[in-house]
């Protein structure tokens, strides 16, 4: 990735020198600009933090992506959040547990998490495992 992306820095000799970072698209062709050209340092890490922050929910994003696509089929998990976890606690194992959970819809995922987060033991067993791979923001098993 590194040879992928540098700094540009222009400097007009009546001007202090700015600098932008830029990115070489993998298709060839044009280096394209990741941040605005910056005149401070402040400038440049406060761009690049929010670029930092944008990349975060793109993989947030694309990790929903992918959880509807390994959907477990909907007809073997029950209805109601207390038999949904009853079944992904006689799983045990996160592997199973994150292909029932991020088979189901957003909404299920999210009311099955809030019945988890205030009625199973989170310090211990299945709970405490779901607590702790739980991506509360994607609504997902990480």
């Amino acid at each position: 990735m590194r040879g992928m992306m540098r700094i540009v820095v222009n400097q007009d000799q009546a001007q202090a020198p700015t600098v932008t970072l830029m990115a070489f698209s993998p298709q060839g062709g044009d280096w394209i600009p990741l941040t605005e050209p910056c005149a401070s340092e402040e400038l440049l890490e406060a761009q690049v933090q929010q670029l930092h922050e944008t990349l975060k929910k793109l993989v947030l994003e694309a990790r929903a992506v992918f959880a509807s696509a390994s959907r477990e089929p909907l007809s073997s998990v029950p209805e109601s959040p207390e038999e949904i976890w009853k079944l992904m606690e006689s799983k045990a194992d996160l592997g199973q547990m994150k292909l029932i959970f991020n088979g189901l819809e957003e909404r299920r995922r999210r009311d099955l998490a809030d019945y988890i987060l205030t009625h199973a033991n989170v310090f211990k067993g299945a709970g405490a495992l779901f607590a702790q791979h739980y991506e509360e923001e994607g609504g997902i098993l990480v």
